[in-house]
């Protein structure tokens, strides 16, 4: 009897110690899965549905001068127009979510930058003066890149609202002047001549939905040609669909230029929030494999133990007490185990979600809701798991015990 009640005893804590590892990987499941939520409704700035993107890489024997470069992009964006069902073509030196990025230092005419602070840097990107219109950037002010921002004229460039944000807060931008820094920069601008501000687009997001905004300006590809190049094409269906049929308007211009990392812009979203997909994925499964463990350790302890107290019951019952009693009684020493469960794991979540915050976004590690849901889950749980045994001992027949006595 007293083995039986300490293997009992055993069983006891194991369920608890059950209850609050499922209540505690629950938790973290159930941040990461509203952390992910958060993350999915972020908008990044353009339209992403029926994009496909690609790059390539001039071959530098055939494409040596700006000229050349040049010359290939005039012809491969009608060419890339033309294909039925295409909307808009636009090139671009680096693709949002495309996995590479370019940075340049430069100087803001009229702005002091103060001593404590880096001098401005951001974003530089080299485009068509189509890539707005295919991503669907909107113009807040002034004009986008046109036809007629090309060599021989002066330098202008379109910055996005975050560059007016952080340097012209309180000033139409449209008219101001900047020019590039020291030769770490991304462009070669040796001559340093002055470039323009002639429009302000939407900031579009790059490394990830969850990235700091960092501030974009955009060249025109005809006044810095670049011969690394992205490009998106968007179309009236489904961009995978199109696939072949702009592999062909590319080797229609070069039937020698190789394109690759063929992607939807929507892969290249999904791509950028893959890691954060398998966490949510991996500890949902571990934490349903915990729950489920715990619901039937609940449940083999609370029947074992009206098993072990069926001639208690039965005496009970044989004395007077109502049959809802005895449901109420084994409920409540089962219930008990649950809440003792809930409540350690409670205290356990609140310290070890704090290794997950940095995967979080849009919520706080100690967010009462997830924590309330995931204890009322549980607590239901733990409730239909012990149904079954109280209900159980409800029917014992006292005499049948008795008579086993």
């Amino acid at each position: 009897a007293t083995g039986d009640r300490g293997s009992h005893a055993i069983r006891r804590m194991l369920v608890v110690a059950e209850i609050a590892l499922a209540l505690t990987l629950l938790t973290g499941a159930g941040l990461l899965i509203k952390s992910f939520a958060r993350l999915q409704g972020v908008d990044p700035g353009f339209v992403p549905e029926h994009l496909l993107t690609f790059n390539f890489a001039l071959p530098q024997a055939r494409y040596a001068s700006d000229t050349q470069q040049v010359a290939l992009y005039d012809r491969l964006l009608p060419a890339l127009g033309a294909v039925p069902g295409v909307q808009a073509a636009g090139l671009t030196s680096v693709m949002p979510f495309g996995g590479n990025w370019s940075t340049g230092t430069f100087e803001i005419e009229g702005y002091q930058t103060p001593e404590d602070q880096p001098g401005p840097w951001g974003d530089i990107r080299i485009v068509s003066p189509t890539f707005f219109e295919t991503l669907r950037l909107p113009v807040i002010r002034g004009r986008v890149l046109s036809e007629q921002d090309r060599e021989g004229t002066p330098v202008v460039a379109v910055i996005d609202e975050e560059f007016v944000r952080r340097y012209w807060p309180r000033d139409n931008p449209v008219g101001k002047r900047f020019t590039f820094g020291p030769p770490d920069g991304a462009v070669d601008t040796t001559s340093r001549e002055w470039i323009e501000v002639v429009g302000v687009v939407g900031h579009a997001a790059h490394e990830g939905l969850d990235a700091d905004a960092r501030l974009q300006l955009y060249l025109s590809y005809r006044q810095a040609p670049q011969p690394l190049i992205s490009v998106a094409v968007r179309t009236g269906g489904d961009p995978e669909r199109f696939v072949n049929l702009v592999r062909e308007a590319v080797a229609s211009v070069d039937p020698e230029l190789p394109i690759s990392n063929v992607r939807t812009m929507e892969e290249l979203i999904e791509q950028s929030v893959g890691q954060r997909r398998l966490s949510m994925m991996l500890l949902s499964l571990f934490s349903g494999i915990a729950l489920v463990l715990a619901s039937i350790g609940i449940y083999g302890v609370m029947s074992y133990s009206v098993t072990q107290r069926s001639r208690e019951l039965g005496v009970r019952i044989a004395l007077g007490a109502g049959r809802a009693d005895v449901v109420r009684l084994v409920l409540r020493q089962g219930m008990s185990l649950a809440l003792t469960g809930i409540g350690i794991g409670l205290a356990a979540a609140l310290l070890l979600t704090r290794l997950i915050e940095s995967q979080l976004f849009g919520v706080r590690a100690s967010d009462p809701f997830t924590f309330v849901a995931v204890a009322v889950l549980l607590g239901t749980t733990a409730l239909v798991a012990n149904l079954v045994p109280a209900l159980r001992a409800m029917r014992v027949d006292p005499a049948v015990v008795l008579r086993e006595e």
